[in-house]
């Protein structure tokens, strides 16, 4: 059997030069090239974003929505702080130990798999009273987890006399906050002269504790 061969212009047989591999040193530095090129834009360029948590998200507004249904309303001006205003002496905060409460008959429904934490509370350090026009200030010790992760954000309800807080729903990520306390601030505009009542909800369920408002 004779071999096919193309003529070429001047009538020999073309052949077609054989494509060599890039050798493997070569490979390897366009890889990375590639990843530093890759690293460099996504932390130079990239636009920084809160994590998203569809489910603990759904779960939140499912337990927002039976709150209000049942008297409570969000209190959004009460946030998280890092420090306190004034001077811790000035505050006169004290320790608190928190009443354990019954969490159905408290609060006015069974939140079951509406909210869950991985949080205990170990005590309270707040003011037993504060005059009308001030700012509540006070800092919640956790009890401490193997993977120090606690919260930097509280979900605020009011009914009445009444102020129910809410850690975040689910998994808390150890990057949030490393300290087992979160201190918290709720606007004077909140309070009534009397007697009023806090409440945490925790893993082991819900603790509360009494507060003054005098004029």
């Amino acid at each position: 059997m004779k071999e096919d061969k193309t003529p070429s212009a001047n009538g020999a047989a073309a052949s077609v030069p054989e494509k060599k591999p890039w050798p493997l040193s070569r490979v390897v530095l366009a890889i990375a090239v590639f990843v530093v090129c890759y690293t460099l834009i996504m932390v130079f360029f990239r636009k920084e974003t809160p994590m998203f948590y569809p489910y603990e998200e759904a779960q939140a507004e499912v337990l927002g929505n039976l709150l209000r249904a049942d008297g409570w309303e969000p209190l959004p001006e009460a946030y998280v702080i890092r420090e306190f205003r004034v001077p811790r002496e000035e505050l006169e905060l004290i320790d608190l130990t928190p009443t354990a409460f019954d969490t159905e008959d408290t609060i006015g429904l069974e939140i079951g798999e509406h909210s869950t934490t991985p949080l205990n509370m170990e005590s309270i350090k707040a003011p037993e009273s504060i005059s009308i026009g001030e700012p509540y200030q006070a800092e919640i010790h956790w009890r401490e987890k193997e993977e120090r992760a606690y919260p930097n954000i509280l979900n605020f309800y009011v009914r009445g006399g009444e102020i129910l807080i809410f850690p975040p729903h689910g998994r808390i990520r150890p990057t949030e906050h490393s300290e087992p306390l979160t201190r918290f601030l709720i606007p004077p505009e909140q309070f009534t002269v009397g007697e009023h009542t806090l409440y945490v909800y925790t893993e082991e369920g819900l603790r509360g504790w009494n507060l003054i408002v005098e004029e």
